[in-house]
């Protein structure tokens, strides 16, 4: 189950929207996702995707899987967010333990909250048909 929401402002103003306790001005829940900046070309096991210049990118209208595999049990609930830096063809959509998200088809940040499923422990970013970057990934449990 996965509840989608466009933000254009934090995880901290999403997590208030929808009730759900943070302290203060931060998020200080544990981060589960590395390299969730894509700072580096690493932690992500990719084919057809690219990082570079601190995004992830997908070029050619190209349909492919990103993934990295993080802590999660199945049947929990989690917050994913992300944004879509560059946008021009297609969409991305958030898997997190086999359970898709919403797919995404524009710039923006986007959050949702997914129960995680049980057929692996990997969040993934399946583009399809896309020539987009993504950006400021971060998973927490909620």
């Amino acid at each position: 189950m996965s509840y989608g929401h466009p933000v254009a402002g934090n995880v901290v103003a999403f997590a208030k929207l929808f009730g759900i306790p943070s302290s203060g001005n931060s998020d200080n829940r544990i981060q589960l996702v590395r390299n969730g900046d894509f700072a580096s070309d690493t932690l992500w096991t990719k084919t057809t995707w690219t990082i570079a210049a601190g995004v992830a990118s997908i070029a050619g209208a190209a349909t492919d899987t990103m993934t990295q595999a993080i802590a999660i049990t199945p049947g929990v609930s989690y917050l994913v967010t992300f944004t879509v830096t560059s946008f021009t063809i297609g969409t991305v959509t958030p898997i997190l333990g086999g359970t898709s998200g919403t797919a995404r088809g524009s710039a923006a940040t986007f959050a949702e909250i997914i129960k995680a499923g049980s057929t692996n422990t990997l969040i993934s970013f399946s583009a399809s048909a896309a020539t987009l970057s993504i950006d400021n990934v971060t998973i927490v449990q909620v």
